[in-house]
């Protein structure tokens, strides 16, 4: 099993870890809010490409009907979920019918890596309640996502950018929510 977690996507931050995991022929690349922030997209060819002129990236675009897509995802070498808003990538999922652990394991299983940063991160943890704390920078959830179930690929949750926020408002966290948070500052990641 092999999952990267990333806490930010720049090409500057692992450049190691990138030179490896790039490396593959063919990559999966969601974006989490739809066409509408297609700049992600961009960003990660130039991330790629950095280290791979070769590689195929294939975007998915959550948002729009697609056929076959999870025999799509057995061909692939990597997949990657963009980061974004945490809410619309789960409704994204759910909405081509991925949201699915099981389905997740197996490509894992295939020795299909998984990756992904910040709300592509969280969306694999047991729960993507971390997306909405701390109120003053959390997702917005306009696709009124209820159920805060994550993929549960991994036994933590995730709290990327931790940098960003003080000591007490991590350590209220942790109390609230009872489980094993790890926490990712910018340019740090995680390999399970």
């Amino acid at each position: 099993m092999s999952i990267f977690l990333f806490s930010s996507g720049e090409p500057q931050d692992h450049p190691t870890v990138d030179k490896n995991l790039f490396a593959k022929k063919s990559i999966i690349f969601f974006i989490s809010t739809g066409e509408a922030n297609l700049s992600y997209l961009s960003q990660f060819r130039k991330r790629v490409r950095l280290y791979n002129k070769k590689a195929k990236i294939y975007h998915i675009d959550l948002f729009k009907k697609h056929k076959n897509l999870k025999e799509t995802f057995l061909t692939a070498d990597l997949i990657y979920f963009s980061g974004g808003n945490t809410f619309s990538l789960k409704k994204g999922l759910l909405n081509q019918k991925l949201f699915d652990t099981n389905f997740w394991s197996k490509l894992l299983e295939n020795n299909i890596i998984l990756a992904g940063h910040s709300a592509g991160a969280i969306i694999m943890s047991p729960s993507i309640r971390t997306a909405a704390y701390p109120k003053f920078d959390r997702d917005d959830n306009f696709v009124k996502i209820k159920n805060f179930k994550g993929l549960n690929l991994f036994n933590f949750e995730l709290m990327p950018h931790a940098s960003n926020f003080s000591s007490k408002t991590l350590n209220k966290l942790d109390k609230k929510f009872k489980i094993k948070l790890k926490r990712l500052n910018d340019g740090d990641f995680i390999k399970i």
